[in-house]
């Protein structure tokens, strides 16, 4: 019985230490995938260390929690293997689930880091007021980052090559961006991207709009249910 409580009373641990492996693999493939620029190398390291000395700190101030709640870390490092696991060895049906984290999670990350920045002032009034602002904005976004990974999964399962298709596609799908003519425009050579089967520019439009409020709704009620553990 005494392996089991201390695995237990540690089992907290798994929620910081796979959000840094997520965070670790996903600041590699980002520098070995862009040109060698040192600027842009220093500032993924950079951010990289900012956010996961921000993820551990969370994660001491809500050891308690996650100490009571094991299904929150469990959670929290299961879906960051997968995120690592997409990073490393992409399979085919999750290849888009790949490039969206690869490609808007650096998005993600880079605006979190900005904003641990900007908000870095309020630490003078109140330390734990800050924490608990980059709390509820990390876990928004990356509630926002998965729920985006998914539809942007479905979008080009249900939607691309039925509705229209693109020269140039890694990702089509933004829940933050909308689906416009700058699609179709990319060009691979010569060749551009057209609407498919007398599809119009706004049947799409409307397509896009559905999925985003699908993402950005299933983010949102996560992250209202979530900040229900958090206030606990």
């Amino acid at each position: 019985m005494r392996l089991p409580e201390v695995f237990r009373a540690n089992l907290w641990l798994l929620a910081p230490a796979g959000v840094v492996a997520a965070l670790g693999s996903l600041t590699y493939r980002w520098t070995q995938d862009r040109p060698p620029v040192p600027l842009l190398i220093v500032l993924a390291l950079v951010c990289f260390l900012d956010v996961s000395g921000l993820a551990v700190v969370l994660a001491l101030r809500r050891r308690q929690l996650l100490h009571d709640r094991p299904a929150i870390p469990l959670a929290i490092f299961f879906v960051s293997l997968l995120v690592v696991a997409t990073l490393w060895w992409p399979a085919d049906f999750l290849g888009y689930f790949f490039l969206y984290t690869f490609l808007v999670g650096s998005f993600h990350l880079l605006i979190f880091f900005l904003l641990a920045l900007l908000l870095i002032p309020v630490v003078f009034r109140s330390s734990s007021l800050y924490f608990s602002l980059i709390e509820r904005i990390g876990l928004f976004s990356v509630l926002l980052l998965l729920s985006g990974a998914i539809a942007n999964a479905v979008w080009m399962g249900l939607v691309y090559n039925r509705l229209y298709f693109s020269q140039d596609t890694v990702v089509d799908f933004f829940p933050f961006i909308p689906f416009g003519q700058w699609v179709l425009d990319v060009k691979w050579g010569d060749e551009t991207g057209a609407l498919l089967g007398g599809t119009s520019l706004w049947h799409v439009q409307v397509v896009w709009l559905l999925f985003a409020l699908i993402a950005w709704g299933s983010a949102a009620l996560a992250y209202r249910r979530a900040a229900r553990w958090l206030a606990a």
